[in-house]
């Protein structure tokens, strides 16, 4: 019974620090062991939090991971686990929503601005592509593949039936490299230009595709890669 007075007063006490100074004054652990205090009550957080941080290599290690990753540290169950990977989605769709409805994208810093908070969060390959009109306004979003940690495949077809569907002028490419940089591979290369080539039979441009690591992202076009 005394344990459990004790970890209530220091949640309680959390919750305070919390409502008068948000998470300005939280380290890393006790901001994990305040979230993970609302999925497991009566277990001492703390320790769950040094271990999740110990286990991931850090605090973004720990909502970059997985589901089934998440559940094998000890202690953590699938009421934690969901609320570690939904605070994360939650964070990245906030990011999103902080975009106009339809922006105009009409330099590559714009572009990369745009698409990056798209891959916050995401720990495996992902293509999106953005569909554009003459001016280079968006059109839409839209996720094309989700892929391995290494890998994601984006298959021609798919892409032109899009830009068909869109009426669109202009599309943009983008992927994300999970480790190591945005530099693009020989088969980011050869895979770009056999799109740019689909696009052009039905009279699109493929304006860009932009390859995005961390914080960090290149643009093909302005490489002259295409």
């Amino acid at each position: 019974m005394s344990g459990d007075n004790t970890h209530d007063g220091h949640r309680s006490r959390l919750r305070e620090r919390f409502e008068g100074h948000s998470l300005e004054s939280f380290s890393d652990v006790e901001a994990l062991e305040f979230l993970l205090s609302f999925a497991i009550p009566r277990r001492d957080t703390n320790v769950l939090a040094h271990n999740l941080l110990d286990h991931f290599g850090g605090f973004r290690g720990v909502f970059d991971a997985e589901l089934a990753d998440l559940q094998e540290v000890d202690g953590i169950g699938p009421s934690a686990a969901m609320l570690l990977r939904l605070t994360s989605e939650i964070n990245r769709r906030y990011l999103v929503a902080e975009h106009p409805r339809r922006p105009q994208l009409s330099s590559i810093e714009k572009l990369g601005d745009y698409l990056m908070p798209y891959y916050d969060y995401v720990n495996r390959e992902m293509a999106c592509m953005l569909t554009l009109t003459n001016s280079r306004r968006l059109i839409k979003f839209h996720i094309l593949a989700h892929g391995l940690v290494n890998r994601v495949d984006i298959l021609p077809r798919h892409v032109v039936e899009i830009a068909f569907r869109d009426n669109a002028a202009g599309v943009v490419l983008s992927h994300n490299h999970i480790s190591g940089t945005a530099l693009p591979s020989a088969e980011d290369i050869s895979t770009t230009r056999r799109l740019r080539t689909c696009l052009e039979t039905v009279g699109v441009e493929l304006v860009d595709h932009i390859i995005i690591c961390q914080n960090d992202y290149i643009s093909l076009k302005d490489s002259q890669i295409f």
